[in-house]
């Protein structure tokens, strides 16, 4: 294996659904954005594949800690959020209302360089509270509103064709089995 790794391959590999596939380097943004490989890599040994899978796995790492420190960072913005309006959403309220107000307009808003804050209209909705009597309620006055739900369980299905074998006339078939490649 060289250790001249400042050049790229010219395909960037994309992993989809557990497997590998080649797509032109243009489609994947400039070179900059493709990891540091040999000029002339080649999955040919034991060593190289280490290689490979070392990368994939370093990579998978990378966005694993990416979504946690991404997922800190928007709890933190929520709670700054969550402060500021507690803390002086009542006081910005206020003030809008009153800027509105001396407006004498339709307008139910101010723009500002930082947002816009204003009032809407929120029409009336209903609220249900103890939804066991709303549907005892509906099921007189508005039939069409008590909705019953179809759907299929997978894991029954699956369970059944696996004891016994049998599949529907029409609308399913059975995959056979297949060996799936993956990368751990």
């Amino acid at each position: 294996m060289r250790e001249d790794s400042s050049e790229v391959l010219p395909v960037d590999l994309q992993v989809a659904n557990g497997s590998l596939a080649a797509c032109p380097s243009d489609s994947a943004g400039d070179a900059s954005d493709l990891p540091e490989t040999p000029a002339e890599f080649s999955v040919g040994d034991a060593d190289t594949a280490s290689w490979l899978l070392r990368k994939i796995n370093e990579s998978r790492a990378h966005v694993k800690r990416v979504q946690e420190w991404a997922s800190r960072e928007i709890k933190h913005a929520e709670r700054d959020e969550e402060f500021l309006l507690m803390r002086f959403g009542r006081q910005l309220e206020t003030w809008a209302a009153k800027e509105i107000g001396g407006l004498r307009g339709r307008r139910r808003s101010v723009s500002l360089p930082g947002g816009t804050c204003g009032f809407r209209r929120i029409r009336p909705v209903l609220v249900v509270d103890n939804e066991h009597e709303v549907i005892t309620w509906a099921r007189a006055a508005v039939p069409s509103a008590v909705v019953t739900v179809e759907r299929l369980s997978k894991a029954i299905l699956n369970q059944h064709f696996e004891t016994t074998g049998e599949l529907p006339a029409k609308g399913a078939h059975a995959q056979p089995a297949y060996d799936k490649f993956y990368i751990r």
